[in-house]
């Protein structure tokens, strides 16, 4: 049975620019419109830059459907695998992947992220790929995207 991690994300108002060009009104009031529009399509454009930041990283992923302001996603991680065949050595892509709720209704603003095997059981990777994705496409609004635990993960004894 799969486990899921259950984070919370907000918005807040950026740098750049504090109200829309075309209808001066606040961004804040339509962030969670925008971030809703992200899945109308079949994907986004899931990438992690790595440490040196000069490299990204583009992580496949599916939008399987939205309803209610509800999406299922899978993202798929990137493992190259080994395999022996007539004394030689070929490699080849494997792509294991974890589900993600995106729950948008008003008021609930909740992402449910998979501990699979594919992100070596740690969600927070997962987190961290959504976060700096997403929030690369939001600050052109002028939003601060942040996604965070919902609660303190604690060992029970």
């Amino acid at each position: 049975m799969p486990q899921f991690v259950i984070y919370k994300y907000d918005f807040k108002i950026g740098e750049k620019t504090l109200l829309s060009a075309n209808t001066n009104e606040n961004v804040l009031d339509k962030a969670q419109t925008h971030f809703g529009k992200l899945f109308d399509g079949k994907q986004l454009n899931l990438y992690k830059m790595a440490k040196n930041n000069t490299e990204s990283e583009l992580y496949k992923n599916d939008i399987f459907c939205t309803r209610n302001g509800v999406t299922l996603m899978t993202v798929c991680n990137r493992k190259e695998v080994s395999i022996w065949k007539d004394y030689k050595e070929l490699k080849e892509s494997s792509f294991p992947f974890c589900h993600v709720i995106i729950d948008n209704r008003e008021g609930v603003c909740q992402i449910a992220i998979e501990q699979a095997s594919a992100f070596e059981r740690n969600p927070d990777k997962v987190r961290d790929i959504l976060q700096e994705s997403i929030q690369r496409v939001l600050t052109e609004l002028g939003i601060v995207f942040e996604i965070r635990p919902k609660m303190k993960v604690k060992k029970f004894q």
